[in-house]
């Protein structure tokens, strides 16, 4: 195990004081949090950052994460012009990490300055974080379309006729608005049984080789190598391995995609199918570095016992890899199989 140095180690005793006086304020530990991970001061008791935040502080990966975020969300707003007051709590904070950081201060202000009876609560701030989303979804969108049409001048935009999104009907009653429809058990991201479908798999494994699934079950699994829920794959080491990924599509998306990047850094190659949502932040932060291919219709995953449905979105591979061009094509993966 490498020792650190002796400036590193005054940094460890530092940033974990900031931390052991008590979470003084979310900023100071959030910004601690991340100088401990970038600069792995870790490294001499712990494998990962994971194992560092879950054994030396009892935090959830997702919880260091939120305030790991919630640092450089007022870091952005304190160089902002525009902001006249910063959050005083993690939970304001929050929302605004959905968005772009060139984003987060004028959602922000607009939140101080629309709020009832001039109080900021964090559902205030989220309501208008979702307004912003959904003011700017179209313009991601039409951005997008007209980036890749000049590469892809032609390209038929149909979809095909077997990938129609199937209608839901109506809730016609409270007890009836209780329910999950099928499409929402199918895609929960606490369900682990759908799966990719095994044409887009093989088409995949055989131009990348795949020697670990990271994300899977063990009827599901497409590798002979995988982690199951049970392994936990947030806290193993894939940086030997060409990695598959097909994550929960929760909230859990953005941890996975953040883990991906980090693993790619330590010598991983990783391909990953994942919702289109270029209007999300987890996109661009942990996806634009790599080969973006945007999948033609819409993908129909598998469940065991249950009939194939398509895909309530859009869905792309994002390739990720050390020397991989960072790149976006359009891809009709059908015609290859």
């Amino acid at each position: 195990m490498e020792n650190l140095s002796i400036v590193e180690s005054d940094n460890l005793l530092l940033y974990e004081s900031i931390i052991e006086r008590g979470l003084k304020t979310f900023v100071e530990v959030g910004g601690a949090l991340l100088a401990i991970r970038e600069a792995k001061l870790y490294r001499l008791d712990y494998g990962t950052f994971e194992e560092y935040c879950k054994g030396r502080w009892g935090l959830k990966q997702s919880r260091a994460y939120q305030l790991m975020d919630a640092a450089e969300a007022v870091s952005t707003l304190k160089s902002s012009t525009i902001v006249e007051l910063l959050p005083a709590t993690e939970s304001q904070v929050r929302p605004l990490t959905q968005l772009e950081p060139e984003d987060q201060a004028a959602a922000w202000q607009q939140a101080v300055e629309t709020a009832p009876n001039g109080k900021v609560t964090a559902a205030h701030v989220q309501q208008v974080v979702d307004e912003y989303k959904a003011s700017t979804h179209d313009e991601y969108y039409e951005s997008l379309a007209e980036s890749l049409a000049e590469d892809e001048e032609g390209y038929d935009w149909q979809e095909d006729e077997d990938d129609a999104l199937p209608v839901q009907p109506a809730q016609t009653s409270p007890a009836a608005a209780t329910q999950p429809s099928s499409m929402d058990v199918h895609y929960s991201s606490k369900d682990h049984t759908w799966e990719t479908p095994q044409s887009l798999f093989d088409l995949l494994d055989g131009e990348f080789g795949f020697t670990l699934d990271v994300c899977a079950a063990a009827g599901t699994a497409k590798c002979e190598r995988y982690f199951s829920p049970a392994d936990d794959g947030l806290i193993q080491d894939w940086s030997r391995d060409i990695c598959w990924m097909n994550p929960p599509y929760g909230d859990q998306i953005e941890i996975w995609m953040r883990k991906a990047n980090e693993q790619v850094e330590l010598g991983a190659t990783v391909v990953c199918l994942v919702p289109a949502r270029v209007d999300t932040g987890w996109w661009w932060d942990s996806c634009i570095c790599g080969e973006i291919r945007f999948l033609k219709g819409r993908v129909k995953f598998r469940t065991p016992g249950k009939e194939d449905q398509s895909a309530p979105f859009p869905s792309a591979v994002v390739v990720l890899g050390k020397g991989i061009e960072a790149k976006t094509v359009w891809w009709d993966w059908k015609q290859n199989v």
